[in-house]
């Protein structure tokens, strides 16, 4: 039979752990998660410079094809310029691919009525906020994004 100063002992004991564990979880969720959550998305955000994203690539075709230092010193100059052409070719485009995405959004907003044409762009501005197609580093376009922004 257990006695009264051991019954003490299991209750102060047992509500010591029920009271770390709840603590513990509150402490997780109110302080760490945050920290985690708002770290995530700093690192989903954050976006490599074209050259980052160059020294990534020929880092891991070096490694993964053995390249020699002459190969990888070619494939840099080629990447390189292939780079610059697609910048160019970036630059004539857009003013057409704008001029499309608003003729678009021109013939679905007169599809809808003024209420809905309120409620499509609250929904717009609220995806461009949780970083979708349109929001920060998004890509705009037809899912939903809105390229006048830019």
């Amino acid at each position: 039979m257990i006695g009264a100063s051991q019954r003490t002992a299991m209750l102060v004991i047992g509500t010591a752990l029920v009271a770390g564990l709840v603590g513990g979880a509150a402490f997780d969720r109110y302080v760490l998660l945050p920290k985690r959550v708002e770290a995530f998305r700093q690192q989903r955000n954050a976006r490599p410079s074209p050259a980052e994203m160059q020294q990534r690539f020929l880092d891991r075709m070096t490694k993964d094809l053995g390249l020699s230092d002459a190969q990888r010193t070619g494939m840099a100059a080629i990447y390189t310029r292939q780079g610059a052409a697609m910048d160019s070719l970036q630059r004539l485009m857009r003013p057409v691919y704008d001029s499309v995405y608003k003729a678009g959004r021109a013939e679905v907003d007169s599809l809808l009525s003024p209420e809905q044409r309120t409620k499509l762009a609250e929904l717009r501005k609220q995806r461009r906020g949780r970083g979708g197609p349109g929001g920060p580093g998004g890509s705009g376009g037809p899912r939903g994004g809105d390229t006048t922004r830019r």
